[in-house]
């Protein structure tokens, strides 16, 4: 995930973004979750599962939050924010996209 920064701008949440666009959010105070984007198929499968839940604030847009941290293997959980870094970073700008050389 190159070209990736991260933030806090809520004080405890650590959030990442690429080209200023977040796509994915840590809790660091408590480590009791983590939120992110998925595609729609995906986000339809993970709110079934225990400890998954549609994210508050943002779920109309496919965000997850992962309340248990036994929700997911740690592979399957770096695999959905590589996932979650793809769809934000393919929506950014072309012009963006080619500063950051992602074309």
């Amino acid at each position: 995930m190159s070209n990736a920064e991260h933030q806090a701008p809520w004080g405890n949440d650590l959030c990442f973004c690429i080209g200023g666009k977040m796509f994915a959010a840590f809790d660091t105070n408590h480590g009791d979750y983590e939120t992110f984007q998925a595609t729609p198929e995906t986000f339809a499968l993970l709110i079934q599962q225990p400890g998954i839940r549609p994210a508050p604030y943002a779920a109309r847009y496919h965000w997850v939050s992962i309340r248990d941290p036994k929700a997911l293997p740690q592979k399957a959980l770096e695999e959905l924010i590589e996932e979650s870094y793809q769809i934000v970073a393919a929506r950014l700008p072309r012009k963006l996209r080619k500063k950051l050389e992602m074309e």
